[in-house]
């Protein structure tokens, strides 16, 4: 009984030590806020700082496969309606050359692959891209290549693309305009672009996450700074879909879907 009431008490003191953290951080008394393994910032520099205490993990490079539909399955099955009930009926996919950036193991690649003349995915994760091209070598519209977004070699342009969560892990926006840019130069007149980030809600520019034990990171961009750089590349917006209002270590997060087209 005893036991009980303290391991009671103690939770309840963790859970005031961990609020009165995270009020500091928000009001910018403190540089960063951790919650169990998971640490936010809001400085590249502090950032830095973090990482050189714990880690070098490349989380991306040392994934085999990655897929939302077990980690967050109400924001999966949100993004699986945009794709299909909000995307795919604005272009001409049938006759369509279709980008992913950013294919992890081609999962959306693949689903894309009935709909379209040829859809080619672009990965960063060596690991990942050599997945995707084992799993899906007998797809005769699909091609995979390993290529960091913000240089990927164009060799066609493209009537649509895709950016599933890929400009979210950008540590500079300007690496989110350049992706943009360089994209916009590769795509065709009217071309339509569909997005899905996380973005912070906290009134913050930008919260950076990093995972002290496995070396994730995130970087979660205001909604004013994101779409900005669209704006910049010579994008409009054409639809924006709420997949998913995100609550977690005391923080709040959006999941944000978009339809992007050139102008």
């Amino acid at each position: 009984m005893l036991k009980r009431i303290y391991y009671t008490l103690l939770s309840i003191l963790r859970n005031i030590n961990t609020s009165i953290a995270h009020k500091k951080f928000l009001k910018g008394k403190r540089k960063r806020y951790r919650y169990g393994d998971e640490i936010f910032c809001t400085t590249k520099e502090e950032l830095k700082l973090i990482e050189k205490e714990y880690t070098n993990i490349d989380f991306w490079k040392a994934q085999q496969n990655y897929t939302l539909s077990t980690i967050f399955p109400v924001r999966f099955l949100n993004q699986y309606k945009m794709i299909f009930e909000d995307f795919l009926p604005r272009i001409n996919y049938k006759e369509s050359e279709i980008i992913d950036i950013g294919c992890a193991a081609g999962e959306w690649t693949i689903k894309l692959s009935p709909y379209c003349k040829h859809i080619d995915g672009f990965e960063y994760s060596d690991n990942m891209c050599k997945t995707a091209i084992n799993m899906w070598k007998d797809k005769k519209n699909v091609s995979f290549y390993q290529s960091d977004a913000r240089s990927i070699n164009y060799q066609k342009k493209y009537d649509a693309a895709m950016l599933l969560g890929i400009l979210m892990y950008m540590e500079d926006f300007e690496d989110i305009y350049m992706i943009l840019k360089n994209l916009h130069d590769n795509i065709k007149d009217n071309g339509l672009v569909v997005t899905k980030d996380t973005l912070n809600a906290e009134d913050k520019d930008v919260v950076y996450l990093f995972n002290r034990m496995n070396g994730y990171k995130g970087n979660y961009w205001s909604q004013e700074i994101y779409y900005k750089q669209f704006e910049r590349a010579g994008f409009k917006i054409e639809k924006e879909i709420l997949l998913e209002d995100v609550y977690s270590k005391n923080m709040h997060f959006i999941s944000r879907g978009c339809i992007w087209k050139k102008i």
